[in-house]
């Protein structure tokens, strides 16, 4: 039986492993420091968001968590964090 703690195996690898096993991944977090980035900051976010969604595809996880944004350079404003949060959410 294989650790999947230290298993160099690839996400999708896991993932065929666990439903194998009649076991499903539900949920990948966290997702933390998202919205209402400036600039620079939020193109890497959606980047960050992109690479999460690929290593999700892979494992079968179907939702994320996104936590509330602790950056401290996040600016406020519900709708400047609603926009980010729907642009998020067309991505996926």
């Amino acid at each position: 039986e294989q650790d999947f703690i230290t298993d160099s195996g690839s996400a999708r690898d896991v993932g065929n492993r666990i439903r194998d096993h009649g076991l499903s991944i539900d949920l990948f977090q966290p997702f933390r420091d998202f919205e209402g980035l400036p600039g620079d900051l939020r193109t890497r976010a959606f980047d960050r968001a992109e690479r999460k969604f690929d290593l999700m595809q892979e494992l079968g996880a179907e939702l994320m968590l996104v936590c509330s944004s602790l950056h401290p350079k996040a600016l406020g404003g519900v709708e400047r964090a609603a926009d980010d949060l729907r642009e998020l959410g067309q991505r996926a």
